[in-house]
């Protein structure tokens, strides 16, 4: 799954717009994502039921910011097995809302999907996620670093988790891709 730099909404209700049709996702795994990210006004427009007229009435009731946190939140409810994040923290300056989607993509890869019960872990595939940085400290999280030199040039190198060492965010996610199944040939 691509999710791109610019969030996007589907024409549809908020409930569509975070499922994207999945059937079998239960309230209570989206409301656990939801407040997981920290997303307080999306949780009480659901409940609200906001778009029961206008399918995209609740677009306008909410900020650039938590738009941005719907787009991704949707990806997290998908749990796709392979999962690529376009700039995910682009759009928050408020470094817990930075934190709160680390540490959600950690979880992601960490228990092979977001908000699901603890004992089927083992059944799940595993999940890796890619993506590109704000920041070097944020990619710095990562279990390995991809680096594109002079447009073609790519180097690889472990991150702070995979070395063992202490991340240079506070309190920070120790993972956020994982590479642990691809082959990294040189």
């Amino acid at each position: 799954l691509h999710v791109s730099y610019q969030p996007q909404a589907l024409g549809t209700g908020l409930w569509l717009n975070l499922t994207f049709g999945l059937q079998d996702t239960t309230r209570e795994r989206v409301k656990g994502i939801l407040a997981d990210l920290g997303m307080w006004k999306v949780q009480r427009l659901l409940e609200e039921s906001v778009d029961d007229d206008d399918p995209m009435k609740w677009r306008e009731q909410l900020s650039a910011s938590d738009f941005a946190l719907v787009h991704l939140a949707r990806a997290f409810v998908m749990s796709p097995e392979v999962t690529i994040f376009n700039k995910p923290l682009a759009h928050f300056g408020d470094y817990g809302a930075r934190r709160a989607v680390l540490r959600m993509i950690q979880d992601l890869v960490d228990n092979r999907g977001v908000w699901f019960p603890a004992e089927t872990r083992h059944r799940r595939r595993p999940r890796t996620c890619f993506f590109t940085p704000d920041k070097a400290a944020e990619a710095d999280q990562a279990d390995y670093v991809w680096t594109i030199e002079d447009g073609y040039h790519i180097s690889v190198r472990k991150g702070r988790r995979a070395q063992g060492g202490a991340t240079a965010l506070p309190q920070a996610p120790a993972s956020l891709l994982s590479f642990a199944n691809l082959p990294l040939g040189h």
